[in-house]
């Protein structure tokens, strides 16, 4: 799963990969990173790639689009 969002902060996100790990399934979650978090993580049987940080400071919408494609290129 790629999410621009905190992983452990955002439920739905979290819920259905929980769900998915339940159910049986293999779970790689990449998502964004805050201060003092650790790169990689495993909560509840989700494997948790934390790739970039994101301090919440855009002055327009430009700034964040682009913050969104520095995360979409750095998941490749």
């Amino acid at each position: 799963m790629l999410a621009y969002t905190f992983y452990e902060s955002d439920n739905r996100v979290r819920r259905y990969a929980e769900a998915l790990v339940k159910r049986g399934d293999h779970v790689d979650v990449i998502a964004l990173r805050q201060k003092g978090q650790a790169y990689r993580d495993i909560i509840n049987g989700v494997n948790l790639y934390r790739i970039q940080r994101r301090v919440i400071n855009e002055k327009n919408k430009v700034a964040y689009l682009i913050k969104i494609v520095f995360f979409l290129i750095n998941s490749f």
